[in-house]
């Protein structure tokens, strides 16, 4: 499912067009922007089975180019494979290339952030969404679909997110699929700030968000539509090695396929890390006394 090298550095410039233009108080090329989207899904509708490779920054100064256009493939071929088609798949195109045009004035020591590790840092995070979803909606050169999907792409399912702090739980497929690439692309990159995860880490990661950050739905299905082709296997190899909240070591045994994130394990150690003379098999999807937080070895 690879994107083809000229289409992906056509997006770079198509991209970075766009943040020129509203540096220098442009508006935005919108049609351009389209074309260059239709473009994408004819090549997602007529590719076969592949990993699919991100784009990485060669610096600071070009995180927001690239990991737009992460998002913007990464949308795309979720949104493509879950029935999303037509407009709306258009639109879920022009949210993701958009989402983070609001953050032409942020402190590029920040750029990259998601929420900020501080009072300060936050409340300047907080403000891209709503930032550009105002300029645009007074501009009024987007459909309100496109807008809602950059105000509300960090909003979170338990409503702790921003800037409204509402819950994602019946926000539109397009909303929450921007939210949860957006989050994966940041997960993955790496820059001179932050080295990126692999994406069996991203994707780990991800699996614990489902009713926090995530909703469940959404989750499940970027595991299982987008996990093939990102990750070289499942989330839980077999034999890997895994930290349960019992503080117990164990192994994995048995799963049953990329969105399978509760196991069949067997318990190596006891909580202080002494082997057990005689490990304990334990099926996840049963016993709901013991869940895995960590992965120690893929």
């Amino acid at each position: 499912m690879n994107v083809s090298e000229a289409l992906k550095k056509r997006g770079i410039v198509v991209i970075r067009s766009l943040f020129d233009d509203l540096q220098s108080g442009k508006d935005l090329d919108v049609e351009t922007s389209e074309r260059y989207i239709d473009s994408l899904i004819q090549e997602i509708s007529h590719q076969r089975e592949g990993m699919l490779y991100l784009v990485e920054p060669e610096s600071t100064k070009d995180y927001l180019v690239i990991h737009s256009l992460n998002v913007l493939l990464l949308s795309l071929i979720m949104g493509y494979r879950i029935g999303v088609e037509g407009i709306e798949l258009r639109e879920l195109g022009l949210g993701a290339m958009f989402h983070d045009l609001g953050k032409i004035n942020t402190p590029e020591n920040l750029i990259w952030k998601q929420e900020g590790d501080n009072e300060y840092e936050r409340t300047v995070l907080s403000e891209h969404p709503e930032v550009i979803t105002h300029w645009l909606a007074k501009k009024a050169i987007i459909p309100d679909e496109v807008i809602h999907i950059i105000k509300y792409h960090h909003e979170r399912f338990d409503g702790r997110g921003y800037p409204e702090g509402l819950t994602t739980r019946d926000f539109p497929r397009s909303i929450n699929i921007v939210a949860i690439c957006n989050f994966y692309s940041f997960q993955v990159i790496s820059i001179d700030e932050k080295a990126g995860e692999e994406p069996r880490n991203a994707f780990f990661t991800i699996s614990k968000e489902g009713g926090k950050r995530f909703n469940p739905k959404t989750v499940n299905n970027f595991i299982l539509l987008m996990g093939p082709m990102l990750m070289d296997g499942p989330i839980y190899r077999r034999t890997a090695l895994v930290l349960l909240d019992t503080m117990e070591v164990a192994a994995v045994v048995k799963t049953t396929g990329f969105a399978d994130t509760h196991p069949e394990i067997v318990v190596l150690t006891n909580s202080q890390g002494k082997k057990l003379e005689r490990p304990v098999n334990v099926d996840l999807k049963k016993d709901g006394s013991r869940r895995i937080i960590k992965l120690l070895k893929a």
